[in-house]
């Protein structure tokens, strides 16, 4: 497969799994793996692993996502990198608007309210901390990673997946969301970061740390 055609088809394969994921959820198919999933967490529940759990969902808020990209677009702008500073804040609000729409759009239930372990209003499907803390911190990761050789290339990459892989986690935990909500988020959080990415920054050549663009 030619390079050019990668980011395309990583796109076309995360609107196809969610898709897919979303009849299957519509038709109540995943219920039985998501009851265990949540069955699962609770058997390896302990009240220090539970603060952590509360302490680290705060990453995938709306309000923290937003300060974070709004404070990173500063940076960005004062540094010349205009489409950089475009492409994020595109990320972070596209990725609220589409998390909102969706939400309304399926109108799942979240997880029985009695057992939740922190507030959470709304609906469940796709799970918006997982969407947006996807979405937001690939692209946070990508203006940030710097030139080829750099240490960054590598380091802000690994940074962003272990954020994103534990925001993610923590909503199951935490019982406000299925497993299947969280799949859905990181689907479509991956897809909006690439799609931006290719229409905005024209396939990545554009970085915080690279050649100033205007």
């Amino acid at each position: 497969m030619p390079r050019a055609v990668v980011p395309w088809a990583v796109v076309a394969a995360s609107v196809a799994g969610f898709v897919t994921l979303a009849v299957r959820v519509a038709a109540g198919h995943l219920h039985g793996l998501d009851t265990s999933a949540l069955r699962w967490v609770g058997a390896v529940r302990s009240a220090s692993l539970t603060e952590v759990m509360r302490s680290v969902t705060h990453l995938g808020d709306g309000w923290t996502l937003g300060l974070v990209s709004v404070a990173a677009s500063c940076v960005l702008w004062c540094s010349g990198s205009r489409r950089a500073t475009v492409f994020l804040l595109c990320v972070s609000a596209g990725a609220g608007l589409l998390d909102n729409g969706l939400k309304l759009a399926f109108a799942r239930p979240r997880p029985d309210v009695t057992l939740r372990m922190v507030p959470a209003a709304g609906f469940a499907f796709p799970s918006g901390h997982a969407m947006a803390s996807a979405a937001v911190y690939a692209a946070l990761a990508h203006v940030a990673s710097g030139p080829s050789r750099s240490w960054r290339r590598w380091l802000m990459p690994m940074l962003a997946v272990v954020l994103v892989l534990v925001v993610g986690w923590s909503r199951v935990y935490l019982h406000v969301h299925y497993a299947s909500d969280v799949l859905g988020g990181w689907l479509l959080g991956l897809g909006w970061y690439v799609l931006l990415r290719q229409l905005i920054l024209g396939g990545g050549r554009s970085r915080a740390l690279g050649p100033v663009e205007g």
